[in-house]
């Protein structure tokens, strides 16, 4: 039922959805209500997705785990308030979790680091607040999102052994305390986006040793010290290229304006295989633009053009000394702009 213009209150849809219902797309219509009790305990839903509607108010207090489990839940671009439910955390099966461009409020709950199959996390453009917490158990996680809330304190040990991740987006929070010297453990990490935020302190050296580091924004926090030379290390090689040999890497939808992830490679009921082929490894929209701004204009990628990218950008810090003739052996750099030199005294 997605892409139309159905409108409705959510509880007047229950009748239509038998306790059968695994699989439900509601997206991009006028849907409007709340997410009563009844309708998640009443289906048998492993996929839900009501993105780009206009549900809103707080998720139910409580989920019945007599139901199966949903793999994937996508309420992203509605209105929904409130705190973010405990019973999140009792999702064993969770791996997709979109609860981004909505009112949500408070803390993350504790209980999230107990989602053990978590893939993909996007609580991006809420009023979220306090400190990210201090997962160690999230070992297949591999996209983060919670960009433009109001994250504080340091990041202690957030992701502390998350190998597997690819993306880790904190932009615009306000974050404090050091670059993590354990980030070298995310192995993975294709894409670090940590601009206007309060980071201080030196860069330290083991962020020289994330070798599939593409895009590094950095810009506009109270960074200081030296430059490490090692950061020559990194090749910054585009996105694009890596996908050719890593199938797991992010991947970027043939679009101009957007970017899809796959998630996981989940067996799907033996009802409705038709749909089996389109399914078998679901699909999240990311909007996910990055900017960059210089004395000649202001860029920004998203979509496709992301694709083909890799950056640097430590703008708008407190850097010292010299910049390292190291950093001119860094070939598969696209855009390291004159941005990148404004805090840097020449």
């Amino acid at each position: 039922m997605s892409n139309n213009v159905l409108s409705s209150v959510l509880f007047e849809l229950l009748p239509l959805f038998g306790t059968s219902v695994w699989f439900l797309k509601l997206s991009h219509n006028s849907f409007e209500g709340w997410m009563s009790p009844t309708f998640l305990n009443r289906t048998s839903l492993i996929y839900l997705y009501q993105d780009n509607n206009n549900f809103s108010g707080p998720l139910p207090n409580s989920f019945s785990t007599e139901v199966p489990l949903p793999i994937l839940m996508d309420i992203s671009n509605n209105h929904f308030s409130g705190m973010l439910p405990r019973w999140l955390g009792n999702l064993s099966s969770l791996q997709v979790i979109d609860f981004s461009k909505n009112r949500f409020m408070g803390s993350i709950p504790g209980e999230f680091c107990n989602l053990d199959q978590l893939q993909f996390l996007d609580l991006s453009k809420n009023n979220l607040f306090c400190s990210i917490p201090s997962c160690t158990n999230l070992h297949l996680i591999s996209h983060v999102h919670l960009y433009q809330n109001q994250f504080s304190g340091p990041l202690s040990y957030a992701f502390f052994n998350s190998s597997n991740l690819v993306t880790l987006d904190l932009r615009e929070n306000q974050l404090t305390g050091t670059v993590p010297n354990w980030i070298n453990r995310l192995s993975s990490l294709s894409v670090l986006l940590l601009k206007r935020n309060n980071f201080d302190g030196d860069l330290p050296v083991e962020l020289c040793s994330l070798a599939q580091l593409s895009i590094l924004d950095l810009s506009h926090n109270m960074l200081s010290g030296r430059l490490p030379a090692c950061l020559s290390n990194i090749n910054f090689t585009a996105i694009w290229i890596k996908n050719e040999t890593l199938t797991d890497e992010i991947t970027w939808d043939q679009t101009e304006d957007s970017s899809s992830v796959p998630i996981g490679r989940q067996k799907l009921p033996q009802q409705g295989m038709d749909l089996i082929h389109r399914l078998m490894w679901p699909v999240i929209i990311v909007d996910e633009v990055i900017e960059f701004t210089t004395k000649r204009g202001y860029y920004s990628y998203k979509g496709l053009n992301l694709n083909l990218m890799s950056g640097v950008d430590l703008s708008c810090n407190r850097f010292t000394g010299k910049i390292p003739t190291e950093l001119g052996n860094m070939r598969g750099l696209r855009a390291l702009l004159d941005s990148v030199l404004l805090g840097w005294p020449r």
